[in-house]
């Protein structure tokens, strides 16, 4: 509905915004703990399923090392 109201695409749902925020936040080198207290989340494990690191992110984390 609210989606509609501000005239976004239809495709785009809540849950999908909370991983989009999770990832970015996670690329950011925003911390486990952080991000999930930003979820709401109780236990690390739930916060990690959001995490989706790309082959191009894990290389380019490591270009420096």
């Amino acid at each position: 509905k609210f989606v509609r109201k501000v005239g976004l695409d239809e495709g785009i749902v809540f849950h999908g915004l909370r991983h989009t925020f999770a990832t970015n936040a996670f690329k950011n080198s925003i911390s486990l703990p952080m991000i999930s207290k930003a979820l709401g989340h109780k236990d690390y494990k739930t916060t990690m399923k959001y995490e989706h690191l790309v082959d191009e992110d894990i290389q380019n984390a490591f270009r420096s090392v």
